[in-house]
């Protein structure tokens, strides 16, 4: 093989792959950051000192230093729980219990050195509190486990979009997030149901038509989503709406999957109220919706995986969907008089509806009887 052939299949090989290497410029922020001061017992800062956030799902790290002020800051960290250390010269070494990363997080930890042998470790068990004082924009979290405990009908996780603060039901379902296999359309702040952002693992997942969703995963594969409802930082702004973050999950040095068969079934459903009217049977409605996850390290501490198998649904529903004349008067438009013999019939005696017009008449005396 030639050279020049090699050089060719290289390019192409790398043009295959582009598609799956968005720009960091160009993606919105679906990680966090841990920032903080280190000082010593008197107060006063520590400057050098050498600070490592470690993954405890997949023990990677990331590793800084603390400028002359003290102050110390990880940027891009995925989503998770981490622990952060920090060692120096003269003083103990310092390290923090788990602590939860959120999407669009900045985490502020200040750790505090006491003088002593590098080798003795201070565990500290508290340091970060729950309020968000650095990052402007406002929004709520929605976690892995509210989205697998919380019902849903039909398997969407966007469902729970609604149950957050800022979030109304909106009247145009056929707009925006009305192609999301669903009813349900949302607006954020009040905003057009069609100007919310999706953004899925930092990109964007909008639909260049509609302004909809394009792939919306199942929960079982989401690992945390977030909707920003107003003061967006600078890597958000593309809508006037609300942004609607999701965060898919990862393989981590423990294998780990879950596999799952949502079931409705006519047998476990009771008849509904108009059809025990009419005197009908239940209507037939078999629904399977199965799938499931698998997760686990290909390289330990280095190479993960994850992937989710394809969710099936198999459904067969039948039964009446409608009603229908059953007079033999209406046929001739002769409607006086039938309000109150026939309860299938949506008019009051207190209309006056007394015939319908000759044409109309004869266009239905042509049609075929619907009785």
């Amino acid at each position: 093989m030639n050279r020049l052939t090699k050089r060719f299949l290289y390019l192409t090989f790398l043009a295959a792959l582009a598609p799956f290497f968005e720009p960091i410029g160009s993606s919105q922020d679906t990680t966090g950051r841990i920032t903080g001061m280190v000082y010593d017992q008197s107060g006063a800062v520590i400057a050098g000192a050498h600070i490592t956030v470690t993954d405890v799902a997949t023990q990677i790290s990331r590793r800084t230093t603390s400028d002359s002020a003290g102050f110390y800051q990880v940027l891009l960290l995925p989503i998770g729980n981490y622990t952060v250390s920090v060692d120096h010269r003269g003083f103990k070494s310092v390290t923090t219990a788990n602590i939860k990363l959120e999407i669009n997080q900045t985490l502020k930890i200040d750790l505090r050195m006491e003088v002593g042998s590098t080798t003795d470790t201070v565990t500290v068990e508290s340091n970060t509190g729950t309020v968000e004082t650095i990052n402007p924009t406002l929004g709520s979290t929605v976690s892995d486990r509210a989205v697998q405990d919380m019902p849903l009908n039909g398997r969407n996780a966007l469902d729970l979009v609604a149950l957050q603060p800022g979030v109304f039901p909106a009247d145009n379902p056929g707009n925006g997030q009305g192609n999301l296999g669903t009813t349900l359309a949302f607006s954020v702040g009040r905003g057009r149901s069609d100007s919310n952002t999706f953004v899925l693992d930092g990109g964007l997942n909008n639909d260049l038509l509609t302004n909809g969703v394009v792939y919306n995963p199942n929960p079982d594969s989401i690992q945390e989503f977030k909707v920003l409802t107003s003061d967006f930082t600078a890597e958000y702004g593309r809508s006037a709406g609300g942004i609607i973050t999701e965060v898919t999950k990862s393989g981590t040095n423990a294998f780990h999957g879950s596999a799952y068969d949502f079931v409705r079934n006519t047998l476990l459903d009771a008849n509904n109220f108009f059809s025990n009217l009419e005197g009908d049977p239940r209507q037939v409605l078999h629904r399977n919706q199965y799938g499931g996850t698998v997760g686990g390290p290909i390289k330990k501490d280095k190479l993960f995986f994850f992937s989710r198998l394809p969710e099936a649904a198999a459904k067969r529903a039948s039964g009446r969907s409608g009603g229908h004349f059953t007079h033999p008067r209406r046929a001739s438009g002769q409607f006086l008089g039938l309000a109150e013999s026939d309860r299938r019939c949506q008019f009051s005696a207190s209309q006056s509806i007394l015939s319908v017009q000759p044409i109309s008449r004869r266009a239905r005396n042509h049609r075929p009887n619907e009785d």
